[in-house]
């Protein structure tokens, strides 16, 4: 049986998926790689959760001067590329812009709290302290070794070989599709057409009725199209593989 995390409501997006592990496990690879196999096919945000200072800037820039005499906030843009910084932690309003605008977000940090869609990339100091932490959002581990160390029998996640870098996309991509909801398509074809004089639904379209070329439309993007109608109205023939609800 599939192990079934309990899932906190989202942080920084939608399809968000943290990497959380003692520094030196291998993170910033991992997920560095993971970029590299899903660019492709998905647009990829990148949030780093640093415990420590940071710095970003590059002393005798005009942003680095600008940041010693005291500006909070400081940005920079060009036509290929535009960057913030700013001098304040992180707050709720933050964390839902960050990376909203992405399709996935890897998140790197975190390892103390159940994170939703948590992988913990292990090395022998979390092994060593692995009951210590919340694994309940936990969805997989990743490490260094090829057969799955012995500490990890008692947990039914995933286990993964940090080369493994192709099943683990995999792996993400089962995830997304476990918890993309299915996108269904409504017609609304009711009306009575009063001013016009017959019903629109089935003018010829492109060359076909109105109301099929709008569902093969519909089609394209939905898993299920449905037509909503009025009581006896008169539909196209084709119309019959459709789900009419009248």
């Amino acid at each position: 049986m599939a192990h079934k995390t309990q899932r906190p409501f989202w942080q920084m997006n939608p399809f968000e998926f943290f990497f959380s592990g003692f520094s030196g496990a291998g993170k910033t690879t991992l997920i560095e790689s993971l970029i590299g196999e899903m660019k492709e096919q998905f647009s990829i945000a990148y949030v780093k959760s640093d415990a420590h200072r940071f710095e970003m800037d590059k002393e005798g820039k005009d942003t680095q001067r600008m940041t010693q005499a005291g500006a909070d906030s400081i940005a920079i843009h060009s036509q290929k590329g535009r960057a913030v910084l700013e001098a304040y932690g992180s707050d709720l309003l933050w964390e839902k812009s960050v990376a909203i605008d992405a399709d996935l977000a890897f998140i790197e940090g975190y390892k103390r709290g159940a994170k939703r869609n948590q992988f913990f990339v292990i090395n022998e100091q979390f092994l060593q302290q692995i009951k210590d932490f919340d694994l309940s959002a936990c969805i997989a581990f990743v490490g260094p070794d090829l057969e799955r160390p012995e500490e990890l029998e008692a947990y039914p996640q995933a286990y993964f070989q940090r080369d493994a870098i192709v099943d683990i996309a995999d792996f993400l991509q089962a995830e997304i599709q476990n918890q993309t909801a299915p996108l269904y398509g409504l017609l609304l074809t009711g009306g009575y057409s009063s001013r016009m004089g017959q019903d629109k639904s089935a003018l010829d379209y492109h060359g076909e009725a109105q109301l099929c070329h709008a569902a093969k439309l519909l089609s394209s993007y939905c898993q299920k199209t449905f037509v909503s109608c009025r009581e006896g109205q008169s539909l196209p023939d084709e119309s019959a593989s459709l789900f009419v609800d009248g």
